[in-house]
């Protein structure tokens, strides 16, 4: 099959590489709150979210969950997930801070770099 869908094992590889950058991303930190009760180890969920995925954040595996309950329970809720190439673009929401964020990652020699994100507070 010419010109089918790459692989599973790289993009699911590409996907592991540009999230545990989304999550360890120093921009997001303050919101997680780690430090506090029923934060830590983060918990992540969403639709777009690769089979078999393995994060760590902060010495822990990120825990994958079917989703926050409600609006209180602290899950990285990821919206959109996108990697074409070298480029990939992620879409979040933590609503127990109230805020989403988003980020544009480039894949370069040494692997993916987060090349901007932002974190935006829904007031």
């Amino acid at each position: 099959a010419k010109g089918g869908p790459q692989p599973a094992t790289q993009s699911a590889d590409d996907a592991t590489a540009v999230l545990e950058l989304v999550v360890n991303d120093p921009e997001l930190d303050p919101y997680l709150k780690l430090g506090e009760p029923g934060r830590f180890p983060l918990k992540i969920s969403g639709s777009a979210l690769p089979a078999g995925l393995k994060l760590e954040k902060a010495t822990k595996p990120v825990e994958i969950v079917a989703g926050p309950k409600d609006k209180k329970d602290p899950v990285l809720v990821f919206t959109e997930i996108e990697i074409s190439g070298k480029k990939a673009s992620v879409r979040y929401r933590y609503d127990i801070e109230g805020v989403r964020g988003s980020a544009n990652l480039t894949k370069g020699q040494y692997g993916w770099e987060l090349t901007n994100s932002r974190v935006i507070e829904n007031k």
